[in-house]
């Protein structure tokens, strides 16, 4: 990672906690830096660069409820990989970011916005 993408990174360290000081994977291939500070977002491997050209190439960031009828059981099999969830936004209508130390907590109530191959958004 380049001294002007760390800088940013340490200046915010003593600010936020690192509970909420977020990054991505910041070396092609899912290797990491592991003296920079903040969760790694979303997943081990996700770069800023993969995420750009998901978006380039058309995939969409979909809201999805968790219901009785829908629950966790049936969104890993509408949405399997490629297919990646960012954020939960639980019933309380709390945002729990997801990182690569903890995946996404699926419950009823909670409504998952995952970013999602474009011919699979738009079914």
């Amino acid at each position: 990672m380049s001294a002007a993408l760390r800088a940013p990174a340490r200046q915010f360290q003593g600010t936020f906690d690192r509970a909420r000081l977020f990054r991505t994977t910041n070396l092609p291939g899912g290797r990491e830096e592991t003296h920079m500070p903040g969760r790694v977002l979303f997943g081990a491997g996700v770069t800023i660069d993969t995420l750009r050209e998901r978006l380039l190439a058309g995939d969409r960031i979909r809201a999805t409820k968790l219901t009785e009828q829908f629950g966790p059981e049936q969104y890993a099999a509408t949405w399997p990989l490629p297919a990646l969830p960012l954020f939960v936004v639980g019933p309380d209508r709390k945002l729990e970011v997801v990182t690569a130390e903890q995946p996404p907590q699926l419950r009823v109530g909670a409504t998952v916005l995952t970013l999602a191959p474009a011919a699979k958004a738009e079914a």
